[in-house]
């Protein structure tokens, strides 16, 4: 009895909040418990069989100051080993991000050599770009293959960069996969990336494709550095004119970056900028020690500027603490009490199991 209220209890706490036409490249869902199922066993490579669906939850997401729509589907499920948690968000009905979460429990499964890996990681990229019509992602398959051959953890081909990551000591993942774009002379952006992590027991566990949602608007790139130092020089040294510093050096950076608040109209398009950072000769009274100023490189614009701070400990922002931590904690609820549930659940399942009759 105690088991199904904590069952009930658990489909309550993430119950759908609203279900929504989830489409995405291939195909349309408007069950998003189907939608996850087919990318959890598919591109993920979990066996759903060997679970049981604790709950799924659809629901929107604030974007603020974006014209798009975001919907995350929060999958739990678990065995008598281990409880698992997947978040899959998706921009304006296309696929975005997946992150699976180890709630409580070991995974079991052979330990993943680099091999094993790369071979998972190529099937993931295969089955993805096939359901989720991600042609981007023909490019990678071979690389990976080649990756496979070589041994090689840098890759370079058709305008694709990919680099091979390793590391042991991480709870849940093994090997980390990232392919970026070069956009214009080498350049590159996380916001024209994908990457996807092959967890120790060979499943994927993580998979973020910002190709499928940024576009880059403009490669114009019509001002030069010194131009851009120019521009900025205004914004810095007002800031330390009004707060009795000196500037001690400039830099600046050519890069590109997404327009973040919309302010040229749209937060998933990127666009070419200097990054100027100027530097002073101590820290004033609000914490800076320099000042940053964004140039748009394709049109000379500002966009944005602020000064640069060091981070505070103690009870300096006390107050702005305790709002961070207080979302945390809300934030993190939901995972915690998925996961006290589901352990009671199957250990009252053990305890009947040991009590029947044999």
């Amino acid at each position: 009895m105690l088991s199904k209220f904590l069952v009930a209890f658990c489909a309550t706490l993430l119950s759908l909040s609203s279900i929504l036409p989830l489409t995405t490249g291939g195909f349309s869902y408007s069950d998003p418990e189907q939608f996850a199922s087919v990318f959890l066993e598919n591109v993920a490579k979990i066996n759903l069989s060997n679970y049981e669906i604790a709950s799924v939850r659809s629901s929107p997401m604030p974007m603020p100051n974006s014209q798009h729509n975001k919907t995350a589907i929060n999958i739990a499920f678990g065995n008598k080993d281990h409880n698992l948690s997947a978040i899959i968000s998706l921009i304006d009905g296309k696929f975005c991000t997946y992150n699976l979460y180890l709630l409580s429990g070991n995974l079991n499964g052979d330990e993943q050599t680099f091999n094993t890996s790369l071979v998972g990681a190529r099937s993931a990229i295969e089955a993805y770009t096939r359901i989720f019509n991600a042609s981007h992602g023909e490019n990678f398959v071979p690389m990976i293959s080649e990756a496979l051959e070589t041994q090689k953890l840098s890759l370079s081909a058709n305008g694709i960069l990919l680099k091979i990551l390793q590391d042991n000591a991480l709870p849940l993942e093994n090997t980390k996969l990232q392919f970026f774009e070069e956009i214009r002379d080498g350049l590159t952006t996380p916001f024209r990336s994908v990457s996807l992590s092959v967890s120790k027991a060979g499943f994927i566990s993580c998979l973020v494709d910002n190709m499928m949602v940024y576009h880059v608007a403009s490669t114009d790139i019509k001002l030069s550095e010194d131009e851009a130092i120019n521009i900025s020089m205004p914004y810095i040294e007002a800031y330390a004119l009004s707060h009795g510093q000196q500037t001690t050096a400039v830099n600046a950076t050519l890069g590109f970056i997404r327009d973040l608040d919309s302010l040229r109209g749209d937060s998933f398009a990127i666009y070419p900028s200097w990054s100027v950072s100027a530097y002073f000769d101590r820290i004033n009274e609000e914490n800076a020690f320099g000042y940053d100023v964004l140039v748009w490189a394709d049109n000379g614009q500002i966009g944005d500027h602020n000064p640069r701070t060091q981070p505070t400990f103690g009870n300096n922002n006390s107050g702005n603490n305790s709002g961070i931590y207080s979302w945390l904690i809300f934030a993190s609820l939901p995972l915690l009490l998925v996961s006290v549930c589901l352990g009671t659940y199957y250990r009252q399942r053990r305890k009947k199991s040991r009590g029947r009759p044999k």
